[in-house]
């Protein structure tokens, strides 16, 4: 059996996408999958469980038929903090080692989604690094390319975990930076030891949210056409200055959301006409 372990140095990098589209290939391939969320630190709570709800809707998209609590079996809430730091032990290595037992049995291969940062999980020993150990995964570091600066962060975990990271995939790489990173970025990492599995473009439509999920979030109401609803919110911009002066500054973004004062009339109307 092969395992995979996906990890990032920061939130919101497409971590979850990337297991979806690796699983959903594999499964197509005719592998048998499982699929882990070792350590969860974004628990979120329901009426009647507390669930990681990346690793829940992963497990329903692909009809997996291990139980949640395996899927995702330490879930670090403020009350499990409180114990650690009161100095009880938290017995969450055994957990986690018997849920992957568990999951992996007669599969052919297991993907691990990593926490937010390589870091993350420390507090509990269940680091990225310590959970590749204990399980034996190598790793993949999915890494946001927003600048060159990306570089230096892979470069960094290199020199920390070494062996244990067998290439990077780039993601929500800009189209006027593909060429660049293609054809600079790509031969300097690899020349470091680091191979370059994959540029992912940026696509807005991935990276939005559609209008009716914004107003389910903050509990809103509709003002206007039904229809509206299905449109994709690309940026999300603050209006505090001079009525003015916000023109130039909304034209620059389009579908977006501004965030104003109910009583700010004035900036109300500038977003709706640079809409």
């Amino acid at each position: 059996m092969a395992t995979l372990y996906v990890a990032s140095t920061e939130t919101f990098v497409g971590k979850s996408a990337v297991c979806m589209g690796l699983l959903r290939r594999m499964q197509r391939d005719g592998f048998t999958v499982g699929y882990m969320k070792p350590v969860s630190v974004s628990a979120a709570h329901t009426a009647d469980r507390v669930l990681d709800e990346d690793a829940a809707f992963i497990r329903e998209t692909l009809g997996l038929t291990a139980p949640l609590e395996q899927i995702a079996p330490v879930l670090i809430t403020p009350g499990a903090i409180e114990s650690i730091l009161r100095g009880q032990p938290s017995g969450f290595a055994k957990t986690l080692r018997d849920a992957y037992l568990a999951v992996s049995r007669e599969k052919d291969v297991m993907v691990l989604e990593g926490t937010n940062t390589w870091s993350e999980g420390s507090l509990v020993d269940l680091s990225a690094d310590q959970v590749t150990d204990l399980l034996h995964a190598p790793g993949i570091l999915v890494s946001r390319y927003a600048s060159s600066l990306a570089v230096d962060t892979i470069l960094s975990v290199q020199r920390y975990v070494g062996d244990r990271l067998i290439g990077v995939l780039l993601n929500q790489v800009e189209d006027p930076q593909r060429d660049f990173v293609q054809n600079r970025v790509v031969p300097f990492l690899e020349g470091r030891g680091i191979p370059v599995f994959g540029l992912l473009p940026r696509d807005n439509t991935l990276a939005g949210i559609s209008v009716e999920e914004l107003i389910e979030h903050l509990g809103g109401q509709l003002i206007g056409k039904r229809e509206w609803c299905s449109r994709t919110v690309d940026s999300l911009m603050i209006g505090a200055m001079g009525a003015e002066a916000s023109l130039s500054f909304f034209r620059r973004r389009p579908n977006k959301v501004v965030i104003t004062g109910g009583d700010r009339s004035d900036l109300q109307l500038a977003a709706l006409e640079t809409s």
